[in-house]
């Protein structure tokens, strides 16, 4: 998705194979491992604290250089803080992986 520079089209795709992954096929329910510990016990071990928040980091990252690439192609609305919105689409694949473990479908 970073490197691509494909902009929206490569968040798109992202984000439809996240949903495909997390929310049908075998490994659906699952949730994600990342969101997993986030959210549970582990979330107090520094060390693996430390992980989860340099997968933050990448992920953000990643979204954040697919949105310049966005911004480039002129994509985006001028004036679009490139990173807000990366923080905000973080939170939304978080969301994906939560709901997959609700039991949410790929429709859904």
């Amino acid at each position: 998705m970073a490197g691509d520079g494909c902009g929206l089209a490569a968040v798109h795709d992202f984000f439809a194979a996240l949903i495909e992954a997390r929310c049908s096929g075998a490994y659906a329910r699952w949730g994600c491992m990342v969101s997993n510990a986030r959210a549970g016990g582990e979330n107090s071990d520094a060390d693996i604290r430390a992980v989860l928040d340099r997968h933050h980091g990448e992920l953000r990252e990643s979204l954040r250089t697919a949105l310049v690439a966005a911004e480039a192609k002129a994509q985006l609305k001028p004036g679009t803080d490139a990173g807000a919105v990366a923080d905000l689409l973080a939170l939304l694949a978080y969301g994906v992986d939560l709901r997959s473990r609700a039991g949410a479908d790929a429709g859904s």
